[in-house]
């Protein structure tokens, strides 16, 4: 059998990414450990092992649902990202431009695409 490490990193990623979501499960899983403490309630090894693979599976799906569903929304939805793309269109065609001869347009465009990112510095005395 041959570890595939892509697919092992992949389900890792997911893991961490919906580790990082899920607070209240966390919180949930911790209250769980603390009242078994608090009430001197006696959980076997395999109870805590159960918990222990439901919290990992309930963190890999959500994280799997943010990576897929949530994370392509916030950037397809995000100024930022948005300005990203109309500036790398415009760096892209002012290539074309300057490979077709036409200078002047490409000049044209880069400035377009340097305004556009301008706008997100805090300091514009770079130009």
């Amino acid at each position: 059998m041959v570890l595939n490490i892509k697919k092992v990193s992949q389900i890792w990623n997911y893991f961490k990414k919906g580790r990082g979501e899920i607070g209240l499960v966390l919180s949930l899983y911790s209250m769980l450990l603390s009242y078994s403490i608090k009430f001197n309630v006696d959980f076997s090894i395999y109870q805590y092992i159960t918990a222990t693979i439901i919290f990992f599976v309930i963190c890999f799906f959500l994280g799997v649902f943010l990576a897929e569903k949530v994370e392509p929304e916030n950037q397809r939805i995000s100024p930022y990202a948005q300005d990203g793309l109309k500036s790398a269109i415009h760096l892209q065609q002012s290539l074309v431009y300057y490979y077709e001869g036409k200078e002047e347009k490409a000049i044209e465009e880069m400035n377009k695409a340097i305004e556009i990112r301008r706008r997100w510095l805090k300091d514009t005395n770079y130009f």
